[in-house]
């Protein structure tokens, strides 16, 4: 064993839970030891509010021991962390997000959480383990307090660790008394300043409490100062103002001796320390005031006071500097520190923000006397609020209104006209004390009366005598008999619906400037309020259209299949979605025996209601015509005649309809104007255009049109049937362009060796894809069989 490692050895007790080995102590495993690690484990835990703590100590043969609580063994950063906290042996967090990097500034990683390493250190810093903490239960990051209290936590840990002795027959630690006894002495310590902090804390509430009293403002700054004097532990504390007429300091506050003196000293800006600190708005400590040339002497000459030391600190209200405070001559200590500093700081803050709520207070006086003035007015308005939200329709608002502004305006005339479009001219919906005889009377001309005027200028009039204003011409002594009136269009935004015309007091007064704001304040509610009950109409107009389009968009889905058809000669596969929420294209298909099956596909013209109505229609007549097999020409002839019939505006339906028979595989199919179909050839992958000339049916009755085109093709297995609409074509993306009828066949033909069913879906997800986000007009339909091997 080396010489070092004796010596080493020799300082350590015997049995000490520490031994040195080479290159530096290591701790021996002891179950009391462990116990305790993981006592310390949970209530560091608990203090610092994490979610995972580790413990490591370096045990015999340098080897790592790790403890923890939750969590997953160390990660290759937490590992690199650790090597960086046996280097530096220091406490140091690690805040969640940051960048890690090495010694040659080359970056590690990036923490997922926030880490905090506190190194276990011997009293001869000499290293013992880790304390590893990880992750605030908060989802923040730890603080420079839980650094702190981790630092604590790791030296006491560490001190005992050191000290302690393990007896070996009852399997039992003992630590020394020393080590105690400085960890009782760290704990007096810290009680102490526990004790003073609540002091401060208890000092500052008081404060606080104060500002937010009803004492007056002389008092509380008093009982600030004489605060500010116990807790700084200083012979003498002041406040002094600045005079805005002679931009001086003066003592308005002093809680010491010599009041009476201070009180007629004045301290020019940028003189001593207080004229100084109000200039430069920053605070000053001098501990050395008898030899410092700034300090103000002729204070202590009129006193006859010695000031040793002093903190000064500016008093500032919104960026605005109002005065200065000082505190004088420490006691029980020779100087001021930074910590008295800040705390007087405080003080000052809490000075400037008790003379700020002073002056709120007084402005909120004279404040308070406008809005008494304002009580009444706002009273009405609040009486028409309410006339708005409980009335529920707009005359028994109107009637609302022209109640509380006759009462409110001591009004003899007051009416409410509103714009008749039909007439041309505004009607009287509602008024108090008029003489409206007959029908006509309600109604005002727009060219020959003020309320016209006011409404086609959308201008307010106001005046309290029309023959001295511009607008005598205008005058009817029947409405007018004084000339004092307000006529104050009703506008809500750009929109004009009639006018409020208010005339005579009965005082015989004339209307004020506060009787023409409360008029504005009400126009523009009644406005408002016209604009939201017609709002409110449209909408349930909308709503009852919206169910009507449920309803028949219901009806129009129960009209079209509900299933596809199963049959062992074709797979079937089919997509029908509008573009709205009711369509115009529609599809169908029968099976009148084993073997024969009919097929087709249709668009009507025209979109919403009217189109799903006559999509009804139309496929109720094919239906009843198909309802036995005959040729597909004939089918569309009959049926041509009986939509001619029921067409209104000029609606029609382009429609392809073809006969399947399994057994011949021949299909033969007639079009009613609907874009030419294909088939899918599987031996060639090759697409043929299914041809058939024919007009919409609906557009010219069935005997002037002729026969309906028709065609056959054979079907052989492998082959497609490929019917649709143009909404699968001619979908559009945001550039306005087609989707295409050659997109279409490229990828039915990719697609070909899967399921019609898949392949539908493709198509539909594929056009979906291309289309994106722009509104599409036409319906998707695609309808494909396959025919079966």
């Amino acid at each position: 064993m080396s010489q070092l490692i004796l010596q080493e050895q020799a300082k350590l007790e015997p049995n000490s839970l520490v031994a040195y080995e080479k290159n530096g102590y290591v701790v021996k495993l002891h179950p009391e030891l462990m116990k305790a690690s993981q006592y310390l484990l949970k209530a560091a835990r608990s203090l610092l509010n994490n979610e995972t703590a580790k413990l490591i100590l370096i045990t015999e043969g340098r080897k790592p021991k790790t403890l923890r609580l939750g969590g997953s063994p160390l990660t290759k950063l937490q590992k690199k962390l650790f090597d960086r906290c046996i280097k530096e042996k220091q406490a140091f967090l690690i805040r969640r997000g940051q960048n890690v990097y090495d010694e040659q500034n080359t970056l590690i990683g990036q923490a997922p959480e926030a880490f905090l390493y506190a190194p276990l250190l011997a009293p001869n810093n000499k290293l013992l383990g880790m304390l590893i903490f990880e992750g605030k239960q908060t989802w923040g990051d730890f603080t420079d307090a839980d650094v702190a209290l981790a630092d604590a936590f790791s030296k006491t840990f560490a001190r005992l660790i050191y000290a302690s002795i393990a007896d070996t027959e009852n399997n039992h630690l003992m630590v020394r008394f020393t080590s105690n006894l400085v960890t009782l002495l760290e704990n007096l310590y810290l009680y102490r300043n526990n004790l003073e902090n609540n002091f401060l804390l208890a000092e500052m509430i008081k404060v606080s409490k104060m500002i937010n009293s009803t004492l007056d403002l002389q008092s509380l700054l008093d009982s600030i100062m004489e605060s500010a004097k116990v807790v700084l532990k200083a012979e003498s504390s002041s406040l002094m103002l600045i005079d805005k007429k002679t931009n001086e300091l003066y003592f308005n506050t002093i809680a010491g001796e010599k009041e009476n003196d201070l009180k007629e000293i004045r301290i020019p800006m940028g003189k001593g320390i207080a004229g100084i600190v109000a200039q430069t708005r920053q605070p000053l400590i001098v501990n050395n005031a008898q030899e410092d040339p700034r300090v103000f002497k002729e204070a202590d000459a009129k006193t006859n006071f010695v000031t040793r030391n002093l903190i000064a600190a500016p008093l500032m209200v919104r960026n605005r500097i109002i005065g200065v405070i000082e505190v004088i001559n420490s006691i029980g200590r020779e100087e001021f520190n930074e910590s008295d500093l800040e705390l007087f700081t405080t003080f000052a803050e809490q000075s400037a923000l008790a003379i700020h709520n002073r002056e709120l207070i007084d402005s909120l006086r004279n404040i308070n006397q406008e809005l008494k003035k304002k009580v009444h007015e706002l009273s009405s308005i609040h009486e028409i609020t309410k006339a708005l939200i409980s009335n529920l329709n707009e005359y028994d608002l109107y009637d609302s209104v022209v109640r509380i502004m006759a009462d409110e305006l001591v009004a003899e005339r007051v009416s409410i006209m509103l714009y008749d479009e039909s007439r041309d001219k505004l009607k009287i919906v509602s008024y108090s004390g008029l003489n409206l005889k007959n029908e006509e009377d309600y109604y005002v001309s727009l060219d020959s009366s003020l309320a016209g005027l006011a409404f086609r200028e959308q201008k307010v009039i106001h005046t309290n005598n029309l023959e001295e204003s511009p607008y005598a011409g205008f005058r009817d002594y029947d409405r007018y008999l004084t000339g004092a009136c307000i006529i104050h269009p009703l506008m809500a935004g750009n929109d004009i619906y009639g006018v409020i015309n208010i005339a005579e007091r009965s005082d015989g007064t004339g209307f004020t400037e506060d009787d023409y704001r409360l008029v504005a304040t009400i126009s523009g509610q009644i406005a408002k309020g016209i604009q939201n009950f017609r709002l409110l109409d449209e909408m349930i107009q909308k709503k009852a259209y919206e169910k009507e389009l449920e309803i028949t968009s219901s009806i129009q889905k129960s009209i079209l299949p509900s299933k596809k058809l199963e049959s062992p000669y074709f797979d079937m596969g089919i997509i029908s979605v509008p573009a709205k929420m009711m369509g115009g294209d529609f599809y169908d298909y029968k099976q009148y025996s084993e073997e024969e099956f009919s097929f087709l596909v249709a668009d009507v013209s025209g979109k919403s209601l009217p189109a799903a109505l006559f999509m009804a229609v139309t496929n109720s007549i094919i239906r009843t015509i198909a309802r036995v097999e005959i040729p597909p020409q004939q089918v569309l002839y009959e049926a041509n005649d009986l939509v001619f019939q029921n067409s209104k505006s000029g609606m029609f339906v382009t429609l392809f309809y073809a006969l399947y028979n399994a057994r011949t595989r021949l299909l033969q199919y007639a079009s009613a104007g609907h874009n030419e179909q294909l088939i899918f050839r599987s031996d060639t992958h090759e697409f043929e255009m299914m041809h058939a000339k024919g007009s919409p049916l609906g557009v010219i009755p069935s005997e002037l049109h002729g026969e309906f085109g028709t065609g056959k093709a054979y079907l052989a297995p492998g082959d497609m049937l490929i019917l649709y609409t143009d909404g699968v074509v001619e979908a559009i993306n945001e550039r306005k362009e087609e989707y295409g009828l050659q997109r279409l066949k490229d990828l039915i033909a990719d697609q070909s060796l899967e399921e019609a069913d898949q392949i539908v879906k493709r198509v539909y997800r594929d056009v979906s894809k291309f289309a994106g986000n722009e509104p599409q007009f036409d319906d998707f339909t695609l309808m494909i069989l396959k025919i079966a091997p």
